[in-house]
């Protein structure tokens, strides 16, 4: 008797052991070969669902549908089988069923983004856009990797008269997507009066543009040529557009547009601001080689007119020619004196000429040079107190 009783127990433990094996062998096939996990078990759900999902993207609906319907009856709450189901529905034009199962894939898999973005656009078409933007609301912020397939369905309400309030509102709570939805927008948008509403749009819903979100919008302007909305924007912003932002050099701003941008080549050394004699400069030093130089740039957004580049300079530098300030514009360029030789700090002026068209300019430091050889620069080389001034207002005119 004991000994039957053992060989019993020794049965069932063989049984159980191989269930165990089998099913969690299973488990792990799910995910790297679907159809083998469900040839070793035909009941394993998750490979019933990844099947139906791998039909239905090859257009086999009747396939997917079965695979889906198999994977319900193992799990009825796998959202992912629900997620197929609605879309055969759909494929087969049953949309009231669709929109039930996909509503239940969402509720059984909130992180599923098929479900949670086909009922974000059945929102759109339906018009209830609060609920449509709760959906892409929900990706952004829980699945990142989906931003890139909302982005064009968020860009594409907050374009439209009729949805960018709606939109405008969402970015001011500040969601982590925003700054990233934000400038891509602002960069891509075709018409920078749709680019002038959204951020007006920003503004009636209490918010205000952080640093990225400036950055983007003004070279958005900037890009387009568009003096005149550039230079009203500039206003609004509380920053005055027809004068050289920090001529002191007492910083490196955040708005790029707005004040001295600055690029290192390999060779130099750029310090904005480098304290020296109590003030701050703009100091350049050059290590003994070759190089094409123009680190140093500010875009200015003028009124046609004669103005005054003002400014102080000293410099150690060994050049063939020098250095100069230019005026870069589409029209073509206006150029300083050229900067070489040891100095002590003195004054220098560069007169500017601006025709309609040079309202938007570039000022750069650049060597001069005609040959590569020319470009051979060592030393350093100081500036500070900037000012421009229009002709018109200067003392004595």
């Amino acid at each position: 008797m004991l000994r039957s009783r053992t060989l019993i127990l020794a049965a069932i433990g063989c049984a159980l052991a191989y269930i165990v094996f089998v099913r969690g062998y299973a488990d792990y096939l799910a995910q790297v070969s679907p159809t083998r996990a469900v040839a070793l078990y035909s009941l394993q759900p998750t490979a019933l669902a990844a099947l139906a999902e791998q039909h239905l993207r090859a257009g086999e609906l009747e396939s997917a549908e079965r695979y889906a319907r198999r994977a319900i009856d193992a799990n009825a709450y796998s959202g992912e089988a629900w997620r197929v189901m609605g879309a055969v529905a759909e494929r087969a034009g049953r949309n009231e069923i669709a929109l039930e199962h996909m509503r239940r894939a969402a509720a059984l898999t909130p992180r599923d983004s098929g479900a949670q973005f086909w009922l974000g656009i059945h929102a759109l078409r339906e018009r209830r856009l609060d609920d449509a933007l709760d959906r892409l609301d929900r990706l952004m912020r829980f699945q990142p990797e989906t931003r890139n397939d909302v982005f064009p369905i968020m860009a594409t309400v907050a374009t439209n008269r009729a949805g960018v309030d709606a939109v405008a509102v969402r970015l001011a709570a500040d969601p982590d997507w925003r700054s990233e939805f934000t400038t891509r927008l602002l960069r891509e948008m075709p018409d920078p009066r749709t680019a002038r509403d959204f951020v007006r749009a920003l503004r009636r819903a209490g918010s205000e543009l952080n640093v990225d979100e400036v950055n983007a919008y003004a070279f958005r302007l900037y890009n387009a040529q568009e003096a005149p909305a550039l230079r009203d924007w500039l206003k609004e912003f509380d920053r005055d557009p027809a004068l050289l932002n920090n001529g002191g050099f007492d910083a490196v701003g955040p708005y790029r547009l707005l004040d001295w941008q600055i690029e290192q080549p390999p060779g130099t050394d750029i310090q904005l601001p480098r304290v020296a004699d109590g003030k701050s400069v703009l100091r350049i030093d050059f290590h003994n080689q070759r190089i094409r130089f123009d680190g140093v740039r500010s875009t200015l957004l003028l009124s046609p007119g004669q103005y005054l580049l003002r400014g102080e300079v000293r410099s150690d530098l060994e050049a063939a020619h020098g250095l100069r300030w230019t005026l870069q514009c589409p029209s073509g360029q206006q150029h300083s004196e050229l900067f070489a030789g040891k100095t002590p700090w003195r004054r220098f002026s560069m007169p500017v000429l601006v025709d309609e068209s040079c309202l938007l300019s570039t000022l750069k430091l650049e060597v001069y040079a005609r040959i590569a050889a020319e470009q051979h620069l060592n030393g350093w080389i100081e500036f500070d107190e900037f000012e421009l001034s229009s002709m018109e207002e200067l003392p004595g005119q």
